[in-house]
């Protein structure tokens, strides 16, 4: 993989963290106002939503400074994480219209 693939697959992925922090934080909103039993019922899945963000977060920093010959297999992995992550926010919120 060439230095500009790399770096246009590690500036997608910043991207795409992005996105999901504002949706995180749009579900944080809506928590806010949510009723007591709805905070109870959504608010463990947010807090593994923001774990798994974190540790993300985490790999796309070691994506960054890891050689080519682990890239290609940290890149995987990280892609799929993003792609799991990104499918359980939508899930939440569409899960919570309150």
């Amino acid at each position: 993989m060439t230095n500009k693939e790399r770096n246009s697959f590690e500036t997608r992925l910043e991207t795409e963290i992005d996105k999901m922090d504002a949706r995180i934080e749009e579900l944080k909103a809506k928590f806010k106002k949510a009723s007591a039993d709805a905070k109870i019922k959504y608010q463990q899945q947010l807090n593994e939503i923001e774990e798994n963000r974190d540790q993300l977060k985490m790999q796309l920093q070691k994506l960054k400074n890891s050689s080519s010959e682990a890239w290609q297999e940290i890149s995987n992995g990280l892609e799929k994480a993003a792609n799991d992550l990104k499918d359980t926010v939508s899930n939440v919120y569409d899960k919570f219209k309150g």
